[in-house]
Formats: structure tokens, sequence, C-alpha cells
């Protein structure tokens, strides 16, 4: 049997698409959420401004957001998907996926503003549940 090059991506690559899309729109959605209330019950009151506002957070959350995203789950989420295998679809695969994605919160935090890794937690936490679910679905891995 001889040796085929495939440029098809793998299985990990092609989950990035789908999760970091799925964790941009929730993670922006938290954002935004959070941040009309805190426009709607902060001390300057700004009511009539809200509607424009939260569409600007939306959008700019949604863009960058997703990524950004795509680009942490490039670096971190892809190789430790390759390097758990098949053991993601196990519950201990769960618990890793959201280790790894609470220690890339604390990497954030060290380096960044609290206001910046709490943003991130908004992102990192539905893109690893996300990328999971992802890599078990392109997988085809029966859990």
């Amino acid at each position: 049997m001889s040796y085929r090059a495939s440029f098809a991506p793998s299985a990990e690559a092609r989950a990035i698409i789908s999760a970091s899309i799925k964790a941009g729109a929730t993670g922006a959605a938290i954002v935004t959420v959070v941040f009309a209330l805190g426009v709607l019950f902060g001390p300057s009151g700004q009511g009539p401004n809200i509607i424009a506002l939260v569409t600007l957070s939306l959008v700019i959350g949604l863009i960058f957001g997703t990524l950004a995203t795509a680009f942490c789950l490039t670096t971190i989420g892809w190789p430790l998907a390759i390097l758990v295998r098949d053991r993601i679809s196990t519950r201990e695969g769960a618990v890793f996926a959201m280790i790894c994605a609470l220690a890339a919160i604390a990497g954030i935090a060290l380096l960044a503003s609290p206001l910046v890794s709490l943003v991130a937690f908004a992102y990192a936490v539905p893109a690893a549940l996300f990328y999971r679910s992802a890599i078990i679905q392109e997988r085809g891995i029966e859990s």
C-alpha cells in the first residue's frame, strides 16, 4: 500500500471553524448582555443610547471575538486535541477541555487587565465546550 498525500484538513482543523463561530456568537452575546446591563443600571443612566451601544458591542464582539477564538483554538486547542486523541470524548476529556480553557484565561490574566480576562472568560469556556463537541462530531466518535 503506497502513501497518498492528502490535502484535506484534519478533523481538528475542520472543528475550529464551527467552534469559533459558535463561541464567538455566544461570547459576544454574553458580553453584550453584561454591557447592556451595566449601561442601564450604571451611574450614568444612558438609556436612550443603549441600542446604539449594544449594537456596536455585539458587532465588534462578534467579529473580533470569532477571530480571536479561532486563533486561540488554532494555537492552543488543536495541539491539545491531537495530544488527547479519542480520550476527548470521555468525561475526563470534558474536564481537560475546561482546565485548558481556564489555564488560558489565567495566562491572559497575568498579561492583561482583569476586565480583559473577564471578557476572555466569556469566549474561552464556550470555545472549549464547542470545540470538544465539534471534534467528537467530526471524528465520528461514539461517546
